[in-house]
């Protein structure tokens, strides 16, 4: 062996750390400088020591991210040297896809059968050598393909969660000032629908356009994969003054186009970024995705619907950086029950506490009768029902909102759930200093606001 190596050791088991501590000393393979009892502190670790040598095992504790934090850590790794050598111990058969990912980081020294063989010091003193790893490598090619995608998802999130800032100057054509200089985090949405009918859009149009009275900057995104259905619903037409000559980002993006501006659309201080409703994508990818969504967080609270499609494997990368996922049902058991599996899926990969339900056309005796046991099949403390409206679908098929044939005595009661659900979202306090923005103008000239 050329050099006496600086180690840093953290097998997870503390007994065996201080038996292959004694080992490699005794063998003069190097000292150990370090042993940490976690994976979050070992890149700090290399680099406070100047380690040449790493052994790690898979039982050390790490932050639930499982083999992809292996990986994270192991890219930073390579990155602070390609000269330092990793060793791992683990109990994997020798075919699994993590190993072989392991080779791709020149890991040469792999010990999968959950302890080290009686000649692990032998080899260690040795330089690494390709025959130790020629085992692991049956799926090289498969883990070299999960390695490019997984790169490829983690510049998508980064491009998601930090937005993209346009080429031109202002490629969104309106804004709308906040009232008062508050505090308001940027907020990505996610709207979803348990099932296709469920009523979110006309829910939603409504919620954005009380948003857009308290003069807060929101606007809506419609996924590249959902059914186009926001150019009929909110009559577009009539808005465009040529709708021919008007091109939706998405179409910009399909065709490999920067967006421009004046192609996004502005109804009482809301911004859509929607489809023409001939628009469908068969060949889509992430890093349109990535770029739509991002180029769109000019838009301080951006809602995104993605309609029905609650398990799209597509829309997985938006689930997991919204900040809240909208998910609106209704009372409909046997609708309900045919699609929770779905939803099931959905509350898997995020987790549920991100996740508010949004209880469709309900009415007091409902509420009061079969409203825990909806909360209680949806596994959600987090649960607002929305009062029954008997002509929304009627108005909504017109273009028309909600609130634009919305009886009397029904205003107040809107109001106040819209408030609620948008305390929770953007923060109490910051809807409370807004509210007198609308407050002031209540009454008739209310009602003419959202009738205009």
């Amino acid at each position: 062996m050329n050099e006496r190596h600086i180690i840093v050791l953290g097998t997870g088991n503390e007994s065996f750390d201080e038996l292959i501590k004694t080992d490699l000393e005794q063998h003069d393979i190097g000292q150990v400088v370090s042993k940490i009892n976690t994976r979050n502190v070992l890149l700090k670790r290399v680099l406070e020591t100047s380690a040449t040598m790493v052994i790690v095992g898979d039982d050390l504790i790490g932050n639930d991210g499982g083999d992809a934090e292996w990986e994270l850590i192991f890219e930073e790794l390579r990155n602070i040297s390609v000269q330092l050598r990793i060793i791992f111990i683990c109990d994997r058969p020798e075919d699994d896809l993590f190993l072989a990912k392991l080779t791709l980081y020149s890991i040469y020294d792999i010990f999968n059968n959950g302890s080290l063989p009686a000649d692990y010091i032998k080899q260690l003193s040795k330089s690494p050598e390709f025959k130790n790893i020629a085992r692991f490598k049956k799926n090289a090619a498969q883990a070299t393909e999960d390695m490019v995608r997984d790169q490829q998802e983690r510049e998508a999130e980064k491009i998601i969660k930090t937005g993209i800032v346009p080429k031109e100057e202002q490629v969104i054509k309106a804004t709308v000032p906040i009232y008062e200089r508050l505090l308001i985090p940027p907020q990505l949405i996610v709207i979803a629908s348990a099932y296709e009918g469920a009523g979110s859009s006309t829910l939603m149009r409504m919620f954005l356009e009380y948003l857009a009275t308290l003069r807060l900057h929101v606007g809506l995104l419609e996924s590249p994969f959902s059914k186009p259905s926001w150019f009929d619903f909110i009559n577009a037409d009539a808005v465009l003054n040529d709708s021919q000559k008007w091109q939706s980002w998405h179409k910009q993006l399909s065709l490999d186009q920067s967006i421009s501006s004046g192609h996004d659309i502005s109804i009482k201080d809301v911004i859509y970024i929607i489809r023409n409703k001939q628009e469908v994508y068969a060949d889509w990818d992430l890093m349109k995705s990535a770029q739509l969504v991002g180029m769109a967080r000019q838009i301080p609270i951006l809602f995104y619907d993605l309609s029905s499609n609650i398990d799209d494997d597509r829309e997985r990368i938006i689930l997991k950086q919204a900040n809240h996922i909208l998910l609106v049902s209704s009372y409909e058991p046997v609708r309900v029950n045919r699609e929770f599996k779905r939803y099931e899926a959905m509350a898997r990969l995020i987790g549920r506490e991100k996740i508010t339900l949004i209880c469709n056309r309900s009415t007091a005796n409902l509420e009061k009768n079969y409203g825990k046991e909806l909360t209680s099949s949806y596994q959600t403390d987090r649960a607002y029902f929305f009062p029954y409206l008997e002509n929304a679908l009627e108005v909504t098929m017109n273009g028309d909102s909600g609130w634009s044939e919305l009886p009397e005595d029904k205003y107040e009661s809107i109001e106040g759930f819209f408030s609620q659900l948008a305390g929770q979202l953007i923060g109490q306090e910051i809807i409370e200093k807004l509210k007198p923005t609308y407050r002031e103008k209540k009454g008739a000239f209310f009602r003419k606001l959202f009738k205009r």
